[in-house]
Formats: structure tokens, sequence, C-alpha cells
């Protein structure tokens, strides 16, 4: 698995954006507003008395096996939110008070969040594979189409041994027939099977 695939493989991790909605503790009312959570690697939430960075911090609230964390009321830049939580070392805590929107998000929010995130780190893989590719004589002399072919991890009717190896990297196995006029190969991807006449791409079987 290549990198790039890796990295849409990483999109199922958007997922669990929506598991582990709050869920009501055994016997507690149960709650309203919005639900929201923490952001990946906030690990501390600092509940305000009043919607200001000057207003003394009033609760802090520590990452949780169980937290239940909702909106209660918003003004411009801040949210105030009523958190519930609870782990097995430090028990039930609750409290009430103001932070920062950007300090809790939906589960909406967070979603689009790591959908960005997914993005810009597949733009960046895609950057980086083309300036690997840009140090290789055979992609930069290449026809457009097969340049375009080997960014997009394909094979093409044409290409070299080496334009072959770029897009697909080196196969699993090799047969080479030798005659005395052409040198013919077959390489073994799993279970599909690419065919070389003297060293140019001639088709595939799959």
């Amino acid at each position: 698995m290549n990198d790039l695939s890796r990295l849409a493989v990483a999109g199922l991790l958007l997922v669990l954006c929506y598991v582990g909605a709050p869920f009501a503790q055994e016997g507690a009312p149960k709650k309203t507003g919005v639900p929201v959570q923490l952001p990946d690697g906030v690990t501390v939430l600092v509940l305000r008395p009043e919607p200001s960075v000057d207003a003394a911090p009033q609760i802090t609230v520590r990452r949780a096996w169980y937290m239940d964390i909702r909106i209660v009321e918003e003004r411009a830049g801040w949210r105030k939110v009523d958190v519930s939580t609870y782990s097995p070392r430090r028990g039930r805590s609750a409290g009430e008070g103001w932070v920062k929107s950007s300090e809790v998000w939906t589960y909406e929010e967070c979603a689009q969040q790591r959908k960005e995130d997914l993005r810009r780190r597949i733009a960046a893989a895609k950057e980086q594979r083309l300036r690997e590719l840009e140090s290789h004589l055979s992609y930069r002399t290449a026809p457009v189409d097969i340049q375009r072919a080997i960014q997009e991890e394909r094979i093409k009717i044409g290409m070299t041994r080496e334009q072959a190896v770029l897009a697909w990297g080196k196969p699993q196995d090799i047969n080479r027939t030798v005659t005395a006029n052409h040198t013919r190969e077959q390489w073994i991807y799993n279970d599909v099977y690419v065919y070389f006449n003297n060293g140019i791409l001639t088709g595939w079987q799959d």
C-alpha cells in the first residue's frame, strides 16, 4: 500500500467524530443542549464565569474516559458549556462555564476539520511525490500523458520499464523470455500481469 493509499484509508477515521457521542449516566437526568467534544490534542478545558479572557478561571476540567459536554449558550467567539465527566481514578465531576468557541467542537465541526486535515495531508503527499518524480530522468523526458499516468499511479501502454516502476513500484516477480530479436518480460503484481517487449510496456492482464 503506497503513501496516498494509506492517507485515503485514514479518511475512515472520520467516523470517529460521530462515535462516542455523549451517553447518559445511569440515574442522571437527561441533559439538553448541543453536544460537543474536545479537539484532538486538547487535554484540559478551563471554564470561566464570564465570556472574557480577563475572567479568572473558575473550573479546570481534564479529559476523562467519559465526557458529556453541552452548549447551553453562545456569544461571539464564546460558548457556555455544561460539563459532566467520569473516570475510574477521579470519579464524577461536573461544572458550567464559558470557553472559547475553538476549544470545543460540535461533531459536525470535528468531521469538517478532519476532512480539511486529510485534504492537506493528501495535497502535501502529492507535492512530495511530484518532487521525487522530477528527480528521475525517465519521468522528466516522458510525454505529458505518461507523466500524468505516473502521477496518478497508473500504468500505460508505451511506458518504459523505468516509468512503470515509478508508477507501480517494483514487481513481485519477473518472467523473462529472450529470443534473437526480442526480450519479452512478464511482471507480476499480485494478480495483475504486465507485459513488456524490448523494454516497452505492451499490455497487461488482470
